[in-house]
């Protein structure tokens, strides 16, 4: 069976899961928005990470399909972001953070293919 050229289970499922999260964020924000009117809505700043975090989960996650040799760095990446989800958006209701979580651990431990011997 050939190895893939890049992590792509890592990158769907980052991608599918920063979704989750920024959907999360998006309500977060909506809610808070309306519910803390009195405060100025400052609720609503979570909600705004969490769509950040989501978009750099996505940037990670295409960034592995652009440079698979840096794909321990971006799976890092994705997974510190996924754990920092938690705060403000639940981790894009649990869902997004176990997609995510996965992708990273995924892109983190992706054995490359091995380099064509040249013949000559």
């Amino acid at each position: 069976m050939p190895k893939s050229e890049y992590p792509s289970t890592a990158l769907v499922l980052s991608v599918i899961g920063a979704i989750f999260i920024a959907f999360a964020g998006i309500q977060v924000r909506i809610l808070s928005k309306a519910f803390t009117m009195y405060l100025g809505g400052l609720g609503a700043n979570a909600g705004f990470l969490g769509f950040v975090w989501a978009a750099v989960i996505v940037i990670s996650a295409f960034c592995l399909w652009l440079k698979p040799p840096l794909h321990v760095a971006f799976g890092v990446v994705i997974f510190i972001f996924s754990m920092v989800s938690f705060w403000g958006t639940a981790g894009g209701f649990f869902i997004g953070f176990v997609l995510t979580l996965g992708g990273g651990l995924l892109a983190i431990v992706w054995p490359p293919s091995p380099k064509p011997k040249s013949s000559r």
